[in-house]
């Protein structure tokens, strides 16, 4: 059960305060898609995940905490352009922006902008999809693939979904291979064969780790 509140915050951006819904709690039954996101109930929760400021148009996942140049970055005509692009659903665009925001302060994180890609999926706009994918794709590589991940082969698993869902898939068998060669534990040497193989499929379709077939693992 997922449980939703609302409650007040006062803008960094702007000064002015709005009512946001917040999560209480959540719950999860069934498998992650392959690119880590949750399944039900927890999934439909996204659009908390993300705030905008109604008055100003900050977005932010906490809009009262401090951002450096978050003032002048969310005046700019590139972010502007940005919270309004009608190529995207309104919540993708409010996860840009704070990519945006993110980017311009040094941190180079493509997890904001992984979630602009669910958004898209959400609303079938497949090629802002693509492109939010991309774009998580150049923040993670500006990163040298940081992305909180600390599970060996985690990162490269991750960055194969992303190269593979946006039809990259000449890329996604060398960084496979690549991580292989860490030697992983079991589970990711499998996502990575399962990576490999629906991509030789050239197949760009979300798929979950229960998919996954034990045993796939090279020996």
């Amino acid at each position: 059960m997922t449980t939703l509140f609302e409650e007040k915050e006062t803008c960094f951006v702007c000064g002015k305060t709005h009512k946001y819904t917040e999560i209480g709690s959540t719950n999860q039954f069934g498998s992650p898609d392959l690119d880590t996101r949750p399944p039900e109930m927890a999934r439909s929760t996204i659009d908390c995940w993300i705030r905008c400021c109604p008055y100003c148009g900050y977005c932010a996942p906490a809009l009262s905490k401090d951002s450096p140049q978050a003032k002048s970055i969310v005046k700019s005509e590139e972010y502007r352009q940005q919270l309004d692009n009608k190529a995207y659903p309104k919540l993708a665009n409010h996860f840009l922006c704070w990519a945006m925001i993110q980017e311009a302060t040094g941190d180079y994180s493509g997890w904001a902008a992984v979630h602009a890609a669910w958004a898209c999926d959400d609303h079938n706009a497949q090629e802002a999809s693509r492109l939010c994918r991309l774009k998580a794709i150049q923040l993670f590589q500006e990163a040298n693939g940081a992305s909180n991940m600390s599970q060996t082969g985690a990162q490269e698993a991750l960055m194969a979904d992303l190269l593979r869902r946006s039809g990259q898939f000449d890329q996604v068998e060398s960084v496979c291979q690549e991580s292989l060669k860490q030697n992983p534990e079991k589970i990711i040497q499998q996502i990575l064969t399962f990576q490999m193989t629906l991509a030789r499929q050239q197949d760009k379709e979300c798929h979950r780790i229960d998919e996954v077939e034990p045993g796939s693992a090279p020996d």
